[in-house]
């Protein structure tokens, strides 16, 4: 299993702006050309369902997931419900700053490949924060300033 933590700093931003826009997932196809689609059903009780189709390795990984929303934490949270990934949960997290806020994305994920996990893992934790800048950037309407980038198998 791999963990990623992504934090990118969204200057002269507000938390409230940030996050309602990280929640906007059907856009996320027209800002990375990794997500392929993204269906969503509401539940209407600040959870949604989202269904997933994203690139990976000249094939696609098809998944769906339950996102519930922090509205005054300006959190989200996802965990997999199904699909060709093994595991998978994370989120995203806003958070004030003098100067804006910042964005922060974290993941806990398993492809479900046994002995070819220490080969691909890496490779789909590098997509994976290719397309969180790539998101966050498009989001925004500017480059996504370099932020720090933790990673390692989950639990080191």
């Amino acid at each position: 299993m791999r963990h990623v933590e992504i934090e990118l700093p969204a200057p002269g931003r507000a938390a409230p702006e940030v996050y309602t826009l990280l929640g906007a997932f059907e856009r996320y196809p027209e800002l990375s050309g990794a997500v392929r689609s993204v269906r969503v059903a509401h539940a209407g009780d600040g959870r949604l369902w989202s269904s997933w189709d994203v690139c990976f390795q000249g094939g696609i990984l098809r998944w769906t997931e339950e996102d519930s929303f922090d509205r005054k934490g300006y959190a989200i949270r996802c965990r997999l419900t199904g699909g060709d990934l093994s595991h998978f949960v994370g989120g995203w997290e806003v958070a004030e700053r003098p100067d804006g806020c910042v964005v922060r994305f974290t993941a806990d994920f398993d492809l479900g490949i046994g002995a070819l996990a220490a080969l691909l893992e890496p490779i789909a934790e590098r997509a994976l924060r290719k397309t969180i800048r790539a998101i966050v950037s498009g989001l925004l309407g500017a480059p996504a300033p370099r932020g720090a980038l933790v990673s390692a198998p989950a639990g080191a």
